[in-house]
């Protein structure tokens, strides 16, 4: 019988936020606490990303700026890096600037890659598999190092009291002590980013990248989830089809129309609904628990390039310049990091 694994997702809190408030000098760290100065990143006039002190007004991601700025008078709002042709010029510094030009210059995320680089550099020196999902994500496997903890005198019982449990599910320190002894890794690991980065990162400890990534989200800001194995199925059937890992995009909505399912549904009516193959492909792409793939910083940039189409047959004559500098830009950036 294989050992229990030991998965932990960690999540960047309000990641664009967080990175402007240190570059600007908006309030002290942790920015994720409820007496920072409210902010916001917006992306031409939407806002892609809240701190919490501005959601604790009604400020919300995807809002217009303006509405922000109504609901909450104090906000900053800083706009994401641009760039145009030539790369001569680069935006977003302050809320007082002219609002960019979409039309003449293109959003550059640059500046959150570098910052996300330096997280990842934290997170490979003290976990042997390490897989970025996103910018401001990263699953590790820390079964290894956890069962080697495990080989000492750790107290298991202290080591309960620094994470939380989802609502209606309780730990057993000898059934759940993988995941315990991961939980104390991963605390350890959040402090060493907080201490070299200033950034706060939010974490969900569990047997699966599915469980982990969404125990993540149970105690935000700034705080680790437990799930334990027994109380899985409780803490599933309390999640939200859309949720899911894999059913968040244009596949899910395919899927859920022809079950004729609702996405607030809970997760059980899915479980329901499906049955042979399919069953087994959903299982495969949400539960299965050996699929953190340990790869470089590198290869996410890539990905991140190749996946937005940088230029389109209808786009304007000047777009293709914009675009040839945009890639220059990214590619000058990646470079001075790896030097």
């Amino acid at each position: 019988m294989p050992r229990p694994r030991a998965i932990a997702h960690l999540d960047l809190d309000c990641f664009y936020v967080q990175v402007e408030q240190r570059r600007l000098n908006l309030g002290q760290p942790p920015w994720t606490a409820r007496d920072s100065p409210p902010a916001a990143v917006q992306q031409w006039d939407g806002l892609i990303a809240v701190n919490y002190a501005a959601r604790a007004h009604g400020v919300k991601r995807g809002m217009r700026a303006a509405e922000a700025s109504h609901l909450c008078p104090g906000i900053v709002l800083v706009h994401v890096e641009t760039i145009s042709e030539g790369a001569e010029e680069m935006m977003g510094n302050a809320a007082d600037r002219a609002a960019p030009d979409r039309r003449t210059q293109k959003a550059c995320l640059r500046r959150y890659r570098q910052a996300s680089d330096e997280v990842l550099a934290v997170v490979q020196r003290s976990a042997a598999r390490c897989e970025m999902a996103s910018i401001d994500e990263a699953y590790i496997d820390l079964t290894d190092e956890a069962t080697q903890l495990l080989g000492g005198s750790t107290d298991l019982s202290s080591i309960a009291a620094t994470s939380a449990c989802p609502s209606g599910t309780s730990l057993d320190l000898a059934a759940d002590s993988h995941l315990l002894a991961a939980a104390h890794l991963v605390q350890q690991l959040r402090d060493e980013i907080f201490k070299e980065t200033g950034f706060t990162v939010s974490a969900g400890i569990a047997e699966t990248k599915l469980v982990a990534k969404l125990g993540s989200a149970c105690h935000k800001p700034n705080r680790q989830t437990i799930v334990p194995n027994s109380g899985v199925l409780s803490f599933m059937a309390s999640v939200q089809i859309k949720d899911l890992r894999g059913l968040g995009g244009k596949l899910g909505q395919k899927l859920l129309g022809a079950l004729r399912l609702e996405p607030e549904a809970p997760s059980a009516e899915l479980q329901k609904a499906l049955t042979g193959g399919l069953s087994g492909w959903f299982h495969f792409r949400s539960f299965n628990v050996f699929l953190v793939n340990s790869h470089s910083g590198m290869l996410r940039h890539v990905a991140a390039c190749c996946s937005r189409r940088l230029v389109r047959t209808s786009d304007p004559p000047g777009r293709l310049p914009l675009s040839i500098a945009y890639v220059e830009a990214e590619t000058a950036t990646k470079s001075e990091l790896e030097r």
